[in-house]
């Protein structure tokens, strides 16, 4: 058989509901990243069906899976120049923050008769994307205004992406007043403040809201179940709602040190090992060009000692259960592992 990733469907829709129904107590809209799953239309379904009805992807190609759905669609990652075209044809909001792209995305606008909504990243400390100076945001404004197929919404920043800085009061209030500030110096309503992804979901999870955020992208949290701000599993969620499953294809045993003068091993790393004596050991059909390490066995008694590019090594020495060559090995998925096996072409996707 061929390693497959297991996706719980109902698992989902029970995560989607907890956060929509916690961020609608304070009015805050989520946009639900898609890109974990390529936008898939099945589970863009099933999140629809919990009631959120804004994508947001960070790849064109992957927006294009779910072109003929009626729901709103938001390119996450700053557009490129040369991808324009497809930008206004297959998203209807993207996050900016050079005036040379908007430009470009009004002219796209234009020859498709359309008008684009934007929002402008303003980085409030994480020294990633976004504008860093108020003034260069307002002047920015300013010329936005004036092009003929471009409507600005608001602004939008980014957090716990790059430098590991946390939302909090201090830095996403500082958001919500330069949105403030262009709706006084444009003197016109913006009605977007996007205030990061899954780590602000925790403020309001813990009821403290930042008055004047209205929207949050959040994919981690609805898909795992976990608070991204502490890392943790959010009680009362679901956080197996990935499973793969995969071939034993050989069972030995074997030291648990390498024998002889080490390098480095497949991928550029250099393992360390400790000595356990003589291990059992099972090697599973699914390696690192399909999957991370981010994951867990199903079964409590095994491990995972490592891999390579196509294979997975799982110590089973102290399961209860007597494997084989040719039985199925389960393991939950989390978001590194998740990710990889939704673009890789060699894992079969399986809806339970």
């Amino acid at each position: 058989m061929k390693p497959t990733l297991k996706i719980n469907l109902n698992k989902i829709y029970d995560n989607a509901k907890i956060v929509k129904d916690t961020l609608d107590k304070y009015n805050v809209d989520i946009t639900s990243v898609t890109k974990l799953h390529c936008c898939n239309p099945v589970i863009v379904d099933t999140l629809m069906q919990a009631g959120i009805k804004k994508f947001g992807d960070s790849r064109i190609d992957n927006l294009k899976n779910i072109k003929d759905i009626d729901a709103e669609k938001w390119l996450i990652r700053l557009p490129s120049i040369s991808e324009a075209e497809e930008v206004v044809k297959y998203s209807d909001i993207s996050l900016n923050s050079e005036y040379d792209t908007v430009k470009a995305l009004n002219e796209e606008a234009k020859i498709q008769n359309k008008v684009h909504d934007i929002l402008l990243m303003f980085d409030v400390g994480d020294l990633r994307e976004g504008y860093f100076d108020k003034k260069d945001i307002v002047d920015s404004a300013k010329r936005i205004k004036n092009l003929t197929n471009i409507r600005l919404r608001g602004v939008a920043t980014n957090l716990t992406c790059y430098g590991g800085v946390l939302p909090d009061e201090n830095n996403l209030t500082n958001l919500v007043k330069v949105n403030e500030l262009l709706e006084a110096e444009l003197n016109t309503n913006l009605d977007i403040v996007s205030g990061g992804n899954s780590t602000s979901y925790t403020m309001f999870r813990e009821d403290n809201p930042v008055k004047g955020v209205t929207n949050i992208r959040i994919g981690d949290t609805i898909l795992f179940g976990r608070d991204c701000t502490y890392r943790s599993h959010i009680e009362g969620m679901n956080k197996d709602a990935f499973i793969i499953k995969a071939e034993i294809i050989e069972i030995k045993e074997k030291p648990s040190i390498p024998i002889g003068r080490r390098g480095f091993s497949a991928l550029n790393s250099k393992p360390e090992f400790v000595d356990e004596g003589i291990r059992k050991r099972a090697i599973l059909s699914v390696g690192k060009q399909d999957i991370d390490m981010d994951m867990l066995p199903l079964d409590n008694d095994t491990k995972i000692l490592g891999g390579s590019s196509d294979h997975l090594i799982i110590d089973i020495t102290d399961s209860k259960k007597d494997y084989k060559v040719g039985d199925t090995f389960e393991l939950y998925m989390y978001y590194t592992a998740t990710l990889r096996a939704f673009t890789s072409k060699y894992v079969v996707k399986e809806f339970i």
